[in-house]
């Protein structure tokens, strides 16, 4: 889940700017990999973090967004070394840069679609891009706060020593406020 706060989905035409403070809880990903010769697998877990997206909205159908989001990335990695099994518990912070195009549906559904970037502090090289997509559904209370829930999806491209972090969801929630 992200909790937001960003832009309303009014279909007012015009510039319009949107910031949006955010709260995250990140869906549970599994990948397989071969790191020093041992096969292991990672059981993703649930995690959370915080952040705060931003951009201007050009008109009632498009804006861009951009933002930083923070997130504790949490995982188990099992395996098999010499014979003897390996569970070892991961906690790895991750700093997440997005940046996107969002066409507005009307008042109660937007599309997102965009690039990533992000690093993470699990070792030196961790640090992967690719792109993402996601969809909003909003619930407008006045001409500038709506209530809203997004589902994003990230396919990461870069190439992590013989894995691929490459699908990680996000499920968000939260209030959007536009200027």
């Amino acid at each position: 889940l992200i909790i937001m706060i960003a832009t309303p989905l009014s279909a007012r035409a015009g510039l319009t700017f949107n910031f949006s403070p955010v709260v995250t809880a990140g869906l549970p990903s599994d990948a397989t990999f071969t790191y020093q010769g041992v096969a292991l697998s990672a059981k993703g877990k649930l995690s959370f973090g915080f952040g705060a997206l931003m951009g201007p909205r050009f008109s009632s159908f498009w804006g861009i967004e951009t933002g930083v989001i923070y997130q504790q990335r949490n995982y188990t990695e099992t395996g098999e070394f010499a014979g003897f099994p390996i569970s070892l518990d991961v906690s790895a912070p991750a700093l997440h840069l997005p940046l996107g195009l969002r066409i507005y549906l009307g008042s109660f559904l937007s599309l997102q679609a965009g690039a990533f970037y992000e690093s993470s502090s699990e070792s030196e090289s961790s640090s992967n891009y690719g792109v993402q997509g996601g969809v909003r559904f909003s619930l407008p209370l006045t001409q500038r706060l709506a209530l809203f829930a997004e589902a994003r999806h990230n396919r990461g491209m870069k190439d992590q020593g013989g894995f691929k972090v490459s699908d990680v969801g996000f499920a968000l929630a939260g209030i959007t406020l536009s200027k």
